[in-house]
């Protein structure tokens, strides 16, 4: 299995620290947060790696290399702009084309999230995404039903009812089928897992277990980790898989 890393952003809620220094090489101990990133993905088997990289590209670029030095093959998509999770997948096409699913790993995320685990519910049940969902009150932004169909999707569809519905948050996590591709457009913007999990696809869930995970958002945040917030984690109490099957797609720090 491929992963991509999202590494793209601007870093908005962490200026003015990102305004000289992208946000992925942001140090929490004296390393960069995706030297973490790129670690924590080699241990899950994974040797070949895709980063979209736009804000402060030369640096991202001079700071990963070609992956050596975490024994990995980096390759890296320029984005012009940013291009969203979807354009973000789509400048790494001819990577990931022919490969089976692959593991998409947000860049500004401290996680330990059970990837072996979630790797294999994803083989069994063969959905287009395979989630990692989390209970992160003050994150929270994805609504299920009762039936744990999807209603609101990082506040895409505003279609909560509070007496129904439960809220989880979206790790940054994901298994996804290369068939996924084939939905990006060739060039330009796309959210695509945002825009389709509305009305065409399903979700199905499965037991939960506990994880250490954190996006490190904020300055507040970054600061809990540097100063000892077992550098890469805080509790999440419950942690969730959901998968997405389609139903008709007829429609100056660094």
């Amino acid at each position: 299995m491929k992963a991509i890393i999202l590494a793209a952003g601007f870093g908005v809620r962490m200026r003015p620290l990102t305004d000289r220094c992208p946000k992925p090489l942001l140090p929490v101990l004296g390393r960069p947060i995706i030297d973490y990133t790129i670690s924590r993905v080699k241990t899950f088997g994974i040797k070949e790696v895709g980063v979209n990289i736009c804000h402060l590209a030369d640096k991202m670029e001079k700071f990963l290399g070609d992956g050596s030095r975490w024994g990995v093959t980096l390759t890296l998509s320029r984005e012009p702009e940013i291009l969203g999770t979807g354009g973000g997948m789509g400048g790494l096409r001819s990577f990931l084309k022919g490969e089976g699913p692959f593991l998409v790993y947000n860049g500004d995320i401290a996680s330990k999230i059970d990837l072996t685990g979630l790797a294999h519910y994803h083989k069994e049940h063969k959905p287009l995404v395979t989630l990692a969902l989390c209970d992160y009150p003050p994150n929270n932004n994805v609504s299920l039903s009762p039936d744990n169909t999807i209603v609101d999707f990082l506040g895409k569809r505003k279609k909560f009812d509070p007496g129904r519905d439960r809220n989880l948050t979206f790790t940054g996590v994901s298994i996804v089928d290369e068939e996924i591709l084939n939905l990006i457009p060739v060039s330009g913007s796309s959210h695509i897992i945002a825009e389709a999990l509305g009305d065409m696809w399903y979700l199905e869930m499965r037991g939960e277990i506990s994880a250490r995970w954190l996006r490190i958002l904020t300055r507040i945040r970054l600061f809990f980790l540097t100063t000892g917030g077992e550098c890469l984690g805080t509790r999440c109490p419950r942690e969730m898989f959901i998968t997405v099957r389609e139903r008709g797609l007829n429609q100056e720090l660094c």
